[in-house]
């Protein structure tokens, strides 16, 4: 069984590593450069600043690693997450836009709220809490 577990943990350590990429990429990578390319502020296609995926790194690295400890930070990350996206969602949904920017915005928040609930209910498994 407790293979198991530290299996699940470095995959769940590895999503938030993904994640962090992930958002990287969407958020800031592709908009300063098509930015660039427009010839416009760097800044236009950014629509929120945020250093999310930095936690995200370090409590990935705290699952991959199966350190002792890092139950209460992935809780703490994935509870937070999930009322942030979920309050993103219910802002975005009284006024949405659907241009690209904001849809991949949208579809990266959509992977994250599932993976976030998923995490959640994995940490609260009796064997995840008694490893971690």
């Amino acid at each position: 069984m407790l293979e198991k577990i530290e299996r699940q943990s470095g995959i769940f350590g590895k999503f938030l590593y993904f994640f962090a990429g992930y958002t990287l990429t969407i958020k800031y990578i592709l908009p300063v450069s098509w930015a660039l390319i427009q010839r416009v502020s760097l800044t236009t296609y950014i629509y929120f600043w945020d250093a999310w995926w930095i936690a995200h790194l370090l409590v990935g690295y705290g699952l991959a690693a199966g350190k002792k400890g890092i139950w209460p930070w992935a809780f703490l990350l994935s509870a937070v997450e999930i009322i942030i996206i979920t309050v993103k969602f219910v802002l975005y949904f009284k006024n949405p836009d659907f241009d690209f920017w904001h849809l991949n915005w949208f579809v990266n928040k959509a992977l994250m709220l599932i993976f976030f609930w998923v995490l959640l209910a994995w940490l609260f498994k009796k064997e995840t809490r008694k490893l971690l």
